[in-house]
């Protein structure tokens, strides 16, 4: 029912709010013009199952978890842009069982995120280069329970490399006051056949480091999706992202956590008006 909810909303949307031109901003270096905005909506399906050790206890770990995201963005002119999201845990099971028989079944619900905001400027945007060049900032703010305040900066470089095909990458950290940094390393294309579709891919590196309480942890991944304009300026994004996760040591208690893989399942409405 929540996948229907999405595009049926976006739909409604492009019927009732005016468009200049059918296209989008979703290229990671695309800035809005002056006087733009947009609005997206992301349905997100996460999960994961992993072995353990607690102590000479071996068990495995098995979570499912949904969230909900809604971010809008707006253009200033002169190659700025701002945003804002916020997201929402509708749903977290994450199911504890030891090789010794016990069970354990935690079914809290996270509730309201943090909102976060970013700014972005266009360091290279001329519309008539093949180079692109972004830099972002973004600040999530501790206003939810069990979440800490954290600043994120990322700088993305974009390339017209023709017959539709455009290239991506980019580097980001993010610092949370709890101590926590991570770096994230990131390529990937857009490729457009013809008006209405476009398929994306990317992979990415990702260092957690930084942690009081475990050690670092590495992940590497790989996600497949596709953009399909549905209405004027009004496109589906189904998306699917699978990672590869390091094994993690705690170093508060003796646990370890073996390397796993996780899987995201998204779909996600855009609209630009």
């Amino acid at each position: 029912m929540k996948q229907a909810f999405v595009p049926i909303l976006a739909l409604a949307l492009s019927a009732v709010l005016p468009t200049a031109h059918a296209e989008h901003r979703l290229f990671p270096t695309d800035i809005l013009e002056k006087g733009e905005a947009d609005l997206w909506f992301l349905y997100s399906q996460y999960s994961y199952s992993q072995s353990f050790v607690w102590d000479v206890y071996p068990g495995r770990q098995k979570l499912e978890r949904t969230n909900e995201y809604i971010e809008a963005r707006y253009g200033l002119g002169s190659d700025w842009q701002v945003g804002a999201g916020l997201s929402y845990n509708s749903s977290y099971r994450l199911h504890t069982d030891y090789d010794l028989g016990q069970h354990y079944l935690n079914t809290r619900n996270g509730g309201r995120g943090n909102p976060y905001f970013w700014a972005d400027y266009g360091l290279f945007n001329s519309k008539d280069g093949r180079f692109t060049l972004k830099g972002q900032f973004v600040t999530s703010l501790r206003t939810a329970d069990d979440r800490v305040t954290a600043y994120t900066s990322r700088l993305t470089a974009g390339w017209e490399a023709g017959s539709g095909l455009k290239l991506w990458s980019q580097y980001g950290e993010t610092q949370s006051l709890g101590g926590h940094t991570t770096g994230l390393v990131k390529i990937g294309a857009h490729q457009i056949f013809g008006d209405h579709l476009t398929f994306t891919a990317a992979a990415h590196y990702n260092v957690s480091a930084g942690q009081s309480s475990n050690t670092n942890v590495r992940s590497n991944g790989v996600g497949l999706g596709a953009l399909v304009e549905v209405a004027h300026n009004t496109y589906i994004n189904p998306s699917i992202t699978i990672d590869r996760i390091g094994t993690e040591t705690s170093r508060r208690s003796p646990t370890r956590w073996i390397a796993t893989d996780t899987k995201y399942i998204e779909i996600a409405a855009y609209h630009l008006f």
